[in-house]
């Protein structure tokens, strides 16, 4: 019976450490303990119990998963996001890179994805270069393999050149006027990754 009220009063106690009573709550404690794969995580899957359609959540999540490794789970969240909000270059960027990083058979996705980014948002050279990169490595893999076969395309995209990451705080992008972001006349926030220019 002791052991029955333990393990409640620990469930109770973890259910209780996650504790957020809103969206916004749970994504300000995400990003307090980010350091922390699961509390951070956990928080932001509740901050999707509150709005399933959390644009910030899906980002963050993302983020998070990827720089923890969990790079497949991170796509899912990217594909989620572009679904839900397709003009927004910076999450085909990020989407890209999360592919190139799986090599292989996600290089025509990385192509794919960072055409997009550039093709939304021309400004954004680093998505430009990086297209050039993963359609080199794409059509050397590809040619490989038909050449050579798996084995060797999979050494083939192992010497890739890197891509370029974006040279800001992609955790800061929904932060406000006076740090990153900017408002139009409407009052609504407009993200500055909307706007970066040829400096990233």
């Amino acid at each position: 019976m002791k052991k029955v009220i333990l393990t409640f009063l620990i469930f109770l106690f973890a259910q209780a450490s996650y504790a957020c009573m809103s969206e916004k709550e749970c994504i300000i404690s995400a990003l307090e303990t980010r350091k922390d794969f699961k509390t951070a995580l956990n928080y932001l899957d509740k901050a999707l119990e509150f709005n399933k359609d959390s644009e910030q959540a899906y980002y963050f999540r993302a983020l998070l998963k990827f720089e923890n490794g969990k790079r497949k789970a991170a796509l899912a969240d990217y594909d989620k996001l572009i679904t839900k909000y397709p003009n927004n270059w910076l999450y085909y960027f990020n989407r890209g890179y999360v592919c190139y990083s799986l090599g292989q058979i996600y290089l025509k996705c990385s192509v794919a994805s960072f055409e997009s980014a550039y093709k939304l948002n021309p400004d954004a050279t680093v998505a430009k270069v990086n297209y050039g990169v993963s359609k080199e490595a794409s059509d050397t893999y590809s040619e490989t393999v038909a050449m050579f076969g798996l084995i060797a395309g999979a050494v083939a995209s192992k010497n890739r050149r890197p891509v370029e990451n974006i040279k800001f705080d992609l955790w800061r992008i929904f932060e406000k006027k006076e740090d990153i972001a900017v408002e139009n006349p409407e009052n609504e926030v407009v993200l500055e990754s909307d706007k970066l220019q040829n400096d990233y």
